[in-house]
């Protein structure tokens, strides 16, 4: 089972850095050790906690592009940036533009409209699991409903939807 293994490796800058890997090994102290537990992309995580609010940023990197010490110095550097972010926000998540916003209020739209604005909004917080049984419900499950005006849907039309 895939997990955040905590990176400790000596004489590196590695404070809240976390490796995702499918591994039951609770520390990772070396590069050679991660470069055996990643696969073709790897991600890392970065924790930061500022006045009492946790914060998590996620970079993932090709290894063909990135050893894992570069990939390391890399996310250690941003530690800063994702702290000042989290202190003048009190969240990492990006604020849903305006347009978008404005978006959310035409009538006018269809199902498939308002789905795609759903997922394009939660995909910044939401695993890709949670977004994939979004994609599954909304994208497969519901297309009787895609080209209907969202004002125009029905309970009989969700029910019918239900019973197939």
């Amino acid at each position: 089972m895939n997990k955040y293994i905590s990176v400790k490796i000596p004489n590196k800058d590695c404070k809240g850095i976390y490796l995702y890997a499918d591994n039951d090994v609770k520390v990772i102290s070396s590069g050679n050790q991660a470069q055996k537990l990643m696969g073709d992309e790897f991600k890392l995580q970065l924790q930061v906690r500022v006045n009492g609010r946790r914060g998590k940023k996620i970079f993932t990197f090709s290894k063909n592009k990135k050893t894992f010490l570069k990939a390391l110095e890399f996310v250690a550097s941003k530690r800063d940036e994702v702290r000042e972010t989290l202190r003048d926000n009190g969240t990492l998540m990006k604020a849903i533009k305006k347009d978008i916003a404005d978006e959310v209020l035409k009538k006018e739209d269809t199902f498939l409209e308002r789905v795609n604005l759903f997922m394009e909004t939660k995909r910044i917080s939401a695993r890709d699991s949670t977004m994939q049984n979004y994609s599954t419900a909304l994208k497969t499950h519901s297309k009787p409903l895609h080209d209907k005006a969202v004002n125009d849907i029905t309970l009989d039309d969700i029910q019918k939807i239900v019973n197939d």
